[in-house]
């Protein structure tokens, strides 16, 4: 990848023109960028690493859809489906793979990061102390999660990989208190 140059931003926030509502906040976002192919006009960016940030995913929702952010997981009587759950983690996994694969950046690091949503009666926010995703090694997603919610504080390690387009294997360990 040769030479990098690091780039951060403070206090930078993303709107939603229409609504002047903010969507995503963040206190510094940092992210290195490949100094040859920039002199060629062409912008490669490498690992990233996002701090004391804020999402509202109502705002994201609220963006053509009438459903809450629990939605894809909870069934008919409003309890959590263990399959839906599943079906939501592969496709997760796959999104982050396709993130790291489309571009130079393997690494993404998060800390102090407050995702929000209304009031479900279930859960209402979840804040990650710190995440780090790798990707370095090909097909091979290496991750760690620190955080908290209204439930109590959890960790989440582990690994996943990936043959072709789909997840060959994942192995997590979440632990709750």
């Amino acid at each position: 990848f040769g030479s990098l140059l690091s780039v951060a931003v403070d206090d930078i926030a993303v709107w939603k023109k229409a609504s002047d509502q903010r969507l995503v906040e963040a206190g510094k976002v940092r992210f290195d960028v490949a100094i040859l192919p920039l002199l060629l006009g062409r912008i490669e960016l490498g690992d990233a690493r996002i701090a004391n940030a804020h999402v509202d995913v109502d705002h994201f929702a609220s963006a053509g859809s009438d459903t809450s952010v629990l939605d894809g997981v909870l069934d008919d009587r409003g309890l959590v489906d263990p399959d839906r759950v599943v079906d939501v983690v592969f496709a997760s996994l796959n999104g982050i793979f396709e993130a790291l694969q489309a571009s130079p950046a393997h690494r993404l690091g998060i800390e102090n990061l407050t995702v929000a949503a209304a009031d479900t009666g279930v859960l209402s926010a979840i804040t990650i102390s710190s995440a780090t995703f790798d990707g370095t090694e090909l097909a091979r997603l290496q991750m760690s999660i620190e955080g908290s919610s209204d439930l109590g504080s959890f960790g989440l390690t582990g690994n996943a990989t990936q043959a072709g387009d789909r997840i060959a294997s994942v192995n997590l360990d979440l632990s709750i208190s």
